[in-house]
């Protein structure tokens, strides 16, 4: 069965119209916000620059923070995933506490050979890289719902979208180029969080943060719903 591409957007955008995706998307941007300050301090104790975001000079409090970011956006990642491909669409605690070690790890052991092997195939010629990021993308969800170790979840992933590549690929394109239009329109924004004065650069942080939040979600929204249409045509 191909995938539909216009059931895949369409159900995913309107899958996230729910308190849940609300819920989501504060928690995402308290992370991002957490990340940022974090950076920012980092940056401080490193004299490059004076963020406005930056609380005092530590390199202890800074890295701290960015490794209490990187945790929970990781497990809020997990949850996500398993959140948008419930038929009900409740929001659970146990989403992002029940079995969650494991899978953050092979997460992140996937993530980095999902990460790599694109690097190269773009290095080489671009297509190869391309079609590992369609074939591999959906490694993600196999470690998140179906608790594979790093090897099995990127095979399934290669394994599901055979046949579907060309739909996968579409179906990213009309996603990445909206996404991408956004990242572009918010760029004031990250140049006042940069260089504006501490009221500013917050509100200008906050606000993007936001706007990233959503669009991502939406993202993930839309990617569960292919990955639902993978599973039916197995």
């Amino acid at each position: 069965m191909a995938i539909k591409i216009g059931e895949a957007i369409s159900q995913g955008l309107e899958n996230t119209v729910n308190k849940g995706t609300l819920i989501l998307a504060s928690l995402f941007t308290l992370v991002f916000i957490i990340s940022d300050i974090g950076t920012d301090t980092l940056e401080a104790y490193q004299g490059t620059s004076e963020p406005a975001l930056a609380i005092g000079s530590s390199l202890g409090v800074g890295t701290s923070l960015v490794v209490l970011s990187t945790i929970g956006s990781l497990i809020l990642l997990i949850g996500t995933l398993r959140f948008y491909v419930t038929e009900d669409l409740q929001l659970e605690k146990t989403m992002f506490t029940e079995n969650i070690f494991l899978p953050a790890l092979n997460f992140i052991a996937a993530s980095l050979l999902f990460a790599l092997s694109i690097t190269v195939g773009l290095v080489l010629l671009v297509i190869p890289g391309l079609f590992l990021l369609v074939a591999l993308y959906y490694y993600m969800f196999r470690v998140s719902l179906e608790d594979e170790n790093f090897i099995q979840s990127l095979k399934s992933s290669y394994n599901l979208t055979k046949g579907d590549r060309l739909e996968l690929f579409g179906l990213g394109a009309l996603v990445v180029i909206p996404s991408t239009i956004i990242s572009v329109l918010l760029i004031p924004l990250v140049f006042l969080s940069m260089y504006g004065a501490f009221p500013i650069a917050l509100i200008s942080i906050v606000i993007y943060n936001i706007v990233t939040a959503f669009v991502s979600l939406a993202i993930l929204s839309i990617a569960s719903q292919a990955y639902l249409q993978l599973l039916e045509g197995e």
